[in-house]
């Protein structure tokens, strides 16, 4: 399992706020990730 999927099914302890911050930072890893693989090529 992802972290992004994860933090969607994790305990509602965390608020809609907390996802969506734990969500920008699943994509700024993934653009780093597609950045980093583009430079392969």
């Amino acid at each position: 399992m992802s972290r992004l999927e994860k933090s969607f099914l994790s305990p509602p302890d965390k608020t809609l706020e907390e996802r969506l911050i734990s969500l920008e930072e699943e994509f700024a890893d993934f653009k780093l990730m597609v950045e980093a693989t583009y430079r392969r090529m």
